[in-house]
């Protein structure tokens, strides 16, 4: 079996790289190698025959875990790179969001470097016949894995790029002092921290936390980003020292939020209503220019508030509504009688963040929390959003117009993101039990931990295609119009299953005459449940 060795990749002690043109190009350059490096890869994950020998099956092991060999290879002087640069003088009264995007994007692309060790190994583990005991996922789901981990790891490999563009269109302006009292700087603890030690998976928030009736956003937490709440809790001082204070969530009335210039403040914050009595105020709810605003925020980033929004917000606006709103957003023009320096302190600290976070907010949207159907309206959108993509976001040369591009042509074809299934248990599955006579098949003669095996793969699969969407607002309980899409399809489906399970169960005990025989079916019915409860939580 061939392993992949994955060393560690060390970063200096002290950042001492400059965010230039120059680091840039040679960022590029390796940025090139890696998707060679990838692409090389996906060419390993094609599966040529229906059947694979166990010698087949080593050859397809060897070709990608070496393949996927060069492509840690091939990131070792990229990580290198990015951990020497030093980004002291971005230092600044006020988070900079930008930091926070970086380290975000930085702490993605290790998670999937890793990833990408483990579904390239799982490829070469030993492939389950139909005596096993435990199966495992076929090769074709294996090799399937693999390639999403590749897709995901070369999208992100170039948002971490497109950040440090963006953050090297910042430092000109983000430091009166010499850029080259480093030593100053990393005495004081003032340079770029290694990446965060938190999870990078973006993670949907609680269907109850969503919103339930046609109310502006009720019931969306606003929430702090991960180094804020570090300082809020007494953490890291360096942290502090690095990122200055940390906004007030409402209103600026804490000490940092004075520091803000007026013209780098939200525009439409008297729009919002927050729950004052949480610690810290939650966002309540609010219009929705206001809403799209916290949306697209230009001082931070607010992944929670984000996902709420793009998972909900059919339910207070339309798709066509909210791409008009971010376009909007998009084209954000300077307050009038900005003198020349502001004016160039407002495009790099508000103009450029909101536009990155106006393509990124699209991106996500159409990767994740697309909810159109395929009807002609929402072809027309999305032809309006790829012209908007390469009319206005190409053309000015903003990061991330390459990936929206990508997403909004997936899903001009009807292509839904690939979702890989991970594992939350260990427990083996129970051994398959076969009846003895398998012509003359009865009901009492199949065992009930067999049984209850079934029944689970069955309402599995169903529950695997319930979409979080259906389960807003009751959908299930519409009333449709004669050719109108049902929203909930999925969730009827398990209902359907529900109700026919119970109603099979009720004539198989009533059909029998003698009450005896009834007494066996109900005994047979109850050691299904019995042993069906703790193969649920066990089944994968």
């Amino acid at each position: 079996m061939a392993f992949i060795e994955q060393d560690d990749f060390e970063a200096p002690s002290e950042p001492s790289a400059w965010l230039d043109s120059n680091l840039l190009n040679r960022l590029e350059e390796l940025r090139k190698l890696i998707n060679s490096s990838i692409r090389h890869l996906d060419e390993q994950l094609a599966l040529r025959e229906k059947i694979v020998s166990p010698y087949q099956h080593r050859i397809i092991g060897d070709g990608v875990c070496k393949a996927g060999g060069e492509v840690l290879e091939s990131y070792r002087p990229w990580i290198s790179a990015i951990e020497s640069i030093n980004l002291a003088p971005l230092a600044s009264s006020f988070q900079n969001p930008s930091i926070t995007d970086l380290s975000m994007h930085k702490q993605r692309v290790y998670d999937l470097v890793a990833e990408l060790v483990i579904v390239c190994q799982a490829v070469a583990a030993p492939l389950a016949d139909e005596w096993a005991e435990v199966r495992g996922d076929s090769l074709e789901d294996r090799l399937r894995q693999v390639r999403a981990v590749c897709k995901d790891l070369e999208s992100s490999t170039s948002q971490l790029y497109y950040s440090l563009q963006i953050l090297s269109e910042e430092i000109p302006v983000a430091t009166t002092a010499s850029t080259r009292s480093s030593k100053r700087n990393t005495d004081e603890g003032v340079y770029f921290p290694s990446h965060e030690r938190t999870s990078s998976r973006q993670q949907r928030p609680l269907l109850g936390e969503a919103i339930q009736s046609q109310s502006y956003t009720n019931g969306m937490e606003h929430k702090n980003d991960p180094i804020a709440e570090t300082y809020r809790s007494g953490g890291n001082p360096k942290v502090k020292k690095f990122f200055g204070e940390v906004p007030a969530p409402v209103g600026g009335t804490a000490g940092a939020a004075e520091d803000v210039p007026e013209f780098l403040r939200l525009d439409y914050e008297g729009e919002i209503a927050y729950d004052l009595k949480a610690n810290p105020p939650q966002l309540k709810g609010g219009t929705l220019t206001a809403l799209v605003e916290q949306l697209t925020r230009h001082d931070r980033l607010n992944s929670p508030f984000n996902n709420t929004f793009l998972l909900t917000y059919r339910s207070f606006t339309t798709a066509s509504e909210l791409f008009e709103m971010l376009a909007k957003r998009w084209s954000i023009q300077p307050p009038h009688g900005l003198a020349k320096e502001d004016l160039q302190t407002w495009v790099d600290k508000k103009q450029k963040p909101i536009r990155f976070r106006v393509v990124n907010i699209l991106k996500t949207w159409f990767d994740n929390y697309w909810m159109e159907g395929s009807d002609s309206e929402a072809q027309q959108l999305i032809q309006q959003v790829n012209s908007f993509a390469k009319d206005h976001v190409a053309t000015a040369s903003t990061p991330g117009a390459g990936p929206l591009l990508t997403a909004i042509e997936q899903r001009s074809r009807g292509q839904d993101m690939p979702k890989r299934l991970v594992p939350t248990t260990t427990a083996q599955t129970p051994q398959p039990i076969l009846p003895k006579h398998m012509k003359k098949l009865k009901f009492l003669d199949i065992d009930a931990t067999e049984f209850a095996r079934q029944l689970t793969i069955i309402e599995s699969r169903l529950y695997g295609k319930i979409k979080p969407t259906e389960c807003l607002n009751k959908t299930w309980q519409k009333k449709l119009n004669p050719g109108e899409p049902d929203p909930a399809s999925n969730v009827k489906a398990l209902i359907l299953h529900s109700n026919q399970l119970t109603n099979w169960v009720a004539q198989m005990i009533l059909t029998q005459q003698d009450v005896k025989r009834r007494v066996v079916v109900i005994k047979h019915f109850v050691n299904v449940a019995d042993v069906g409860s703790p193969l649920r939580c066990t089944f994968p």
